[in-house]
């Protein structure tokens, strides 16, 4: 799990074997945005499937003391509730990251620098 920047130079550093560049932090901020759309896309659909309302103001806790609970097997997703809460974390954290200067940077980079 990458939760901060150092975490993320030291994750990106191993994964290239160098230090990443601009394009390839443009790059991987990009993807966890495209992950969390296509998590919350992929729970909302198995929740709608079922044909029960979905409850949109269902209480939550914040995405990283979600994942912190998952990790320690507090959270289970085994059961419609914690999905939900799972999809709606998601998509609020997407929309969070898409408001900052990071993301709009990140597509000036990447479209800069077309294969």
């Amino acid at each position: 799990m990458v939760n901060n920047e150092e975490e993320e130079k030291e994750f990106l550093s191993a994964y290239f074997g160098a230090e990443p560049d601009k394009y390839q932090y443009a790059r991987f901020f990009l993807m966890r945005q495209f992950l969390h759309m296509s998590y919350a896309a992929f729970l909302l659909l198995q929740l709608s499937s079922k044909g029960e309302p979905i409850d949109l103001t269902i209480p939550k806790p914040a995405f990283r003391e979600f994942h912190e609970g998952m990790w320690k097997g507090k959270i289970n997703l085994a059961t419609n509730p914690p999905r939900l809460q799972y999809a709606l974390l998601h998509i609020e954290q997407l929309l969070y990251n898409c408001r900052q200067p990071r993301f709009q940077h990140s597509l000036r980079l990447v479209e800069g620098n077309k294969l």
